[in-house]
């Protein structure tokens, strides 16, 4: 009886405190992470060579896209992390690259999914997928 009693005692402070609501809603809706290989060529010149990077679901929208993959990359290989190095923005064309390792450069820029050309940084990726991603040397004729 005191166990039951101390129990609902318990719950009830929980309740009242919010910190039921806020533990269960922390949970809910969270994807692992999976690990993808990358590596990242800047005009000819490699910068990252087949690195494991784990992929969080940044959007919790319950997929991995490659905009996630290179996200994660430079998070953890760029110097200053994805802040200096990334960006990405939806244009009337859909995710694009704005900036890659560092470099922006007007939209020059490809990306590979297990040697595939992708036709989205949206595009998705599952646990063990390699993205290729690289800055185009001749900007003017590709």
């Amino acid at each position: 009886m005191k166990k039951h009693y101390a129990a609902g005692l318990l719950a009830a402070a929980m309740l009242s405190t919010g910190c039921f609501f806020a533990l269960s809603a922390s949970a809910e809706g969270q994807t692992a992470a999976i690990p993808v290989t990358v590596t990242v060529s800047n005009a000819g010149k490699l910068e990252l060579t087949t690195a494991s990077v784990n992929v969080t679901d940044r959007d919790n929208d319950g997929k991995y896209t490659i905009d996630e993959v290179l996200y994660a990359a430079h998070e953890a290989y760029y110097e200053g992390g994805a802040a200096a190095g990334y960006a990405s923005e939806t244009s009337t064309y859909g995710l694009s690259l704005k900036t890659l390792w560092g470099v922006t450069n007007g939209g020059s820029f490809g990306y590979y999914v297990n040697d595939g050309m992708a036709m989205s940084l949206a595009d998705p990726v599952k646990e063990g997928d390699y993205i290729a991603a690289y800055v185009y040397s001749d900007t003017a004729t590709f």
